[in-house]
């Protein structure tokens, strides 16, 4: 489905790949596709309540453990996701904000570092060696300051 103007308040244009779904998309070429913005939102329960106590134990561990939903099997389209996201009227939970605040820098890195493999079809990042781990390092890096320059 083609991105139509008279969507753009509400979806986001979005190609399908064989990265996304393989097997159902050739190799090397997209499906045009309209996407929608998902939020995981909960109630604001009253601090120090046993429900907020709960919340805030989840908000942790789901927070601590993320990057493990951008590993495979999971869907390729957890590496999409941004903690950070600012969903405009809406206030973060207190703890949720916290976590993000103190790791902004980090999830920004890994935004960039995934938009950087991302961009380099066909080239495996290999990282098996000190070497390869290095080379890939300065290859970020050069790519980040190639985007700053834009």
């Amino acid at each position: 489905m083609p991105f139509a103007k008279q969507l753009q308040d509400d979806y986001l244009p979005a190609v399908l790949s064989d990265a996304d779904y393989p097997g159902t998309v050739q190799a090397g070429e997209g499906v045009e596709t309209i996407a929608v913005g998902a939020v995981l939102i909960a109630y604001n329960w009253p601090r120090g309540s046993e429900s907020y106590r709960r919340l805030e134990s989840f908000v942790g561990r789901f927070f601590q453990n993320f990057n493990a939903f951008r590993e495979k099997p999971r869907h390729p389209k957890w590496r999409e996701v941004n903690l950070a996201a600012v969903l405009p009227g809406w206030a973060r939970f207190g703890p949720a904000e916290e976590w993000v605040q103190r790791n902004r820098e980090m999830a920004s890195s890994r935004t960039q570092f995934e938009q950087f493999l991302q961009s380099r079809p066909g080239q495996p990042a290999t990282m098996d060696t000190p070497e390869a781990r290095e080379r890939l390092f300065f290859d970020f890096i050069k790519w980040g300051q190639a985007r700053e320059r834009k």
